[in-house]
This record gives C-alpha cells, sequence and structure tokens, in this order.
C-alpha cells in the first residue's frame, strides 16, 4: 500500500528524537507546566523521576469511552442501535521533556488534503522539540460483535528554530481505522489506512510585526475493501500566508492553499481546489477569525 511508504518518515522522526536529546541546549526554556528554578537535565539520565514530580519525557495514558447510537450505520431506513466501548492505551514522548501534549489534531477522509482547516504552527518557546505518540484503539459492540476491531494512530513531530527568525515544523499523522459506510445504504464498516505529512516553515522578522509561512502536505488514503477501491487518493496541497501585527495584541492575515487531489482507479472525480482566506486574530482570543472564500476547478471538465 501507498500509505505504508510514509511510515519511513517515523521512523526517521523515531531515530531523530534522541539525537536532538543529546544535544540539548543547557539555556533552553524548560519544559510547559515546570519551574524556571528546576528544569529537566538530559545529563540526568532516566530514573523513576519520569512519571513523578519532574517528569515529562515519558506520557502513558489510558482512554474509556462509551457511546450510544440509535443509528449505528447511517441508514436511512432500517436504523440499528447499539453500545460502542473504546479503550485506548497509549504513551507519547517529548524530547526535550514537555507535559504538554504538543498535536491535538486528527485526519478526516472527506477533506481535501486530510484536514478540516490549515494547520497553525504554534509559537516556538525553545530551540528544537520532538515528539512521538503511540496508541491502539479496542472498540467493541454489544450487538454487533462481528465488527469488534483494533484500531492504530501514531504520530511524530519534528519542530527547529533558527536565531535567524527562520523555523522549521514537520509532522506525521498515521490511522488504520475502521468508519461506517457513510452512504445511508449499507449496513458495514469499512477498513481504511490514511497518512498525513505535513510541513511548515516560517520567517519571522526581528521587528516582531512580520511572518510568512510557506507549507506543503500530502495526503493518502487507502481502503483495504476493493468495493470502495474508487475512494483511494493521493493529496497534495501548498500555501502561503502573511501575517502582519498592527498593535501589541491584534494582528491580520491573508492566506492562500491549493490542493491537486488524484484518486487512484481512473482521473474523472480529480480535481484541484483554490482557497482564499482572510482573518484577524487577537490576543485574548485561542484561535484566529477566518473570512474566507473557496474555489473548486475540475481537471477533465467535469462539473459539480
Amino acid at each position: 500500500m501507498k500509505v505504508k511508504h510514509h511510515i519511513v518518515l517515523l521512523v526517521f522522526i523515531v531515530f531523530l528524537t534522541p539525537l536532538f536529546a543529546q544535544t540539548a541546549f543547557s539555556q533552553d526554556a524548560p519544559p510547559v507546566g515546570q519551574s524556571k528554578s528546576r528544569p529537566v537535565s538530559d545529563d540526568e539520565g532516566i530514573t523513576a523521576d519520569i512519571f513523578g514530580e519532574r517528569g515529562g519525557r515519558f506520557h502513558p495514558f489510558l482512554l474509556f469511552e462509551e457511546v450510544y447510537t440509535d443509528n449505528l450505520f447511517a441508514t436511512n431506513t432500517h436504523t440499528e442501535k447499539d453500545l460502542i466501548t473504546t479503550i485506548a492505551p497509549g504513551i507519547w514522548f517529548a524530547f526535550p521533556a514537555n507535559r504538554a501534549k504538543l498535536l491535538s489534531i486528527d485526519t478526516t477522509t472527506t477533506s481535501p488534503g486530510g484536514l478540516k482547516l490549515s494547520r497553525i504552527k504554534p509559537e516556538a518557546t525553545r530551540r528544537y522539540q520532538t515528539y512521538l505518540l503511540y496508541s491502539p484503539e479496542f472498540t467493541f459492540y454489544s450487538d454487533y460483535s462481528n465488527h469488534n476491531h483494533v484500531n492504530h494512530k501514531a504520530q511524530g513531530m519534528v519542530q527547529y528554530n533558527f536565531n535567524s527568525g527562520i523555523s522549521f515544523d514537520l509532522i506525521d499523522l498515521f490511522n488504520d481505522k475502521e468508519e461506517i459506510a457513510g452512504n445511508g445504504v449499507f449496513d458495514t464498516l469499512y477498513q481504511y489506512q490514511d497518512n498525513l505529512v505535513d510541513f511548515i516553515t516560517a520567517y519571522n522578522a526581528p521587528s516582531g510585526k512580520f511572518k510568512l509561512v510557506f507549507t506543503y502536505s500530502n495526503y493518502n488514503l487507502d481502503y483495504t475493501d476493493t468495493v470502495v477501491a474508487y475512494r483511494n487518493r493521493n493529496d497534495n496541497s501548498f500555501g502561503t500566508s502573511i501575517f502582519y501585527r498592527f498593535w501589541p495584541k491584534t494582528s491580520l492575515f491573508v492566506e492562500y492553499n491549493y490542493s491537486d487531489i488524484n484518486f487512484d482507479t481512473g482521473s474523472t472525480n480529480d480535481s484541484v481546489e483554490n482557497r482564499y482566506y482572510a482573518g484577524v486574530n487577537w490576543g485574548g482570543i485561542p484561535k484566529p477569525v477566518y473570512l474566507h472564500w473557496f474555489l473548486q476547478c475540475p481537471v477533465n471538465g467535469q462539473e459539480f
């Protein structure tokens, strides 16, 4: 499968993580949630304290969820109810140590490029940061036990910031999971794998008033069942944005994104999309406010 090729990137991040950890700068800011007077030193080695008060590198977790639905397969007629139980153990690593989970996004199969909205690069607080996460998800159905399955999620991130104001941010999101047919007819689940590689490079002017951002992402979607093989596709997206700070807590920006959507079987569904955004970000608001324009262009003269 094409998506397996992207696993190489996660492996690359795995080997890159200890390299960054060994070259830590003593003047880096302390991990989020820790006092400046007691930063974690990479010279201390790994002890039992990594899970205690001085922790921050290794974060095991366990999620438990139960969901009741009266229309399990999202069909128009003959709806079926069920109770779904999900148990998801996992662990994530951060080098240098960090108590804040660094990635809180997920892919969606129905959006061009795999994301509902453009990813915003977080403000840099240290020279570099690496992050890895793995979590299997055990899903159990009370009435439809034949659909019991195990999902897999893996995430990786590498971020590096130069003194010149240039920064790089690379993430990889991999999922092996199932979804309902979603066509209102069939009461079944389809297994798929998807992988998103997203790269952001930014330049922050020394004055702090101007920022220029370039982005590239590759999203690959691959279904196991041949009946939905027509959904398999590969998206390549490019984008650029300009931010300008007019006041200390207020920035205005414009953004342009281009997506080239290519399906594996035939080209009648291939298309390109052009998206235009303008917005404002206030210091007291965690997310920017967007105004956006959207243009979709079919590649073979077909109409949507």
